[in-house]
């Protein structure tokens, strides 16, 4: 009890949370509807029968078994469970499958993605944090980003 008194105060001490709370847990009248499925996860609630499918889906994953047929009723589920089978198993993807995922990829590279940035909007923070700095560290790290973001660029 008195850890969790302890982390109670922690909390309770954290300048801004109290704001941060109420912002995710604003009404839905506040916040626009997100377009993406993986965005839009919480725009409303599953059924049982998409939740079962979630859940056989995630047993066949832990399995390492065959991907299966995975036709959720929720077109969200349809599109994460595509997303997941790209990011897990790229390799089994078909045609139609991988041009969905890359689509996807470059749209986000693009336009960026939630709160992540676009690939131009990444370069471009990371050239402001270079024009400051003189610790060969924080050079070396920024180094490795712009080189992570030529990759991802150069992957599609």
């Amino acid at each position: 009890l008195e850890a969790v008194e302890r982390r109670r105060q922690t909390l309770a001490a954290t300048p801004g949370l109290a704001l941060k709370i109420a912002e995710v847990y604003r009404a839905e009248g506040g916040r626009a509807p997100a377009e993406d499925a993986e965005l839009a996860l919480y725009n409303g609630f599953l059924d049982d029968a998409d939740r079962r499918a979630a859940e056989e889906l995630r047993q066949v994953i832990a399995a390492k078994a065959a991907w299966p047929d995975f036709a959720p009723r929720d077109e969200r589920l349809r599109v994460l469970g595509a997303r997941l089978k790209a990011r897990l198993r790229g390799d089994e993807l078909d045609a139609s499958e991988r041009e969905s995922w890359l689509r996807h990829v470059r749209r986000c590279l693009d336009d960026g993605f939630g709160e992540r940035p676009s690939l131009v909007t990444f370069r471009a923070e990371i050239a402001n944090l270079r024009a400051g700095e003189t610790c060969t560290h924080r050079l070396a790290a920024l180094d490795e980003l712009a080189a992570y973001a030529d990759q991802a660029a150069a992957a599609h």
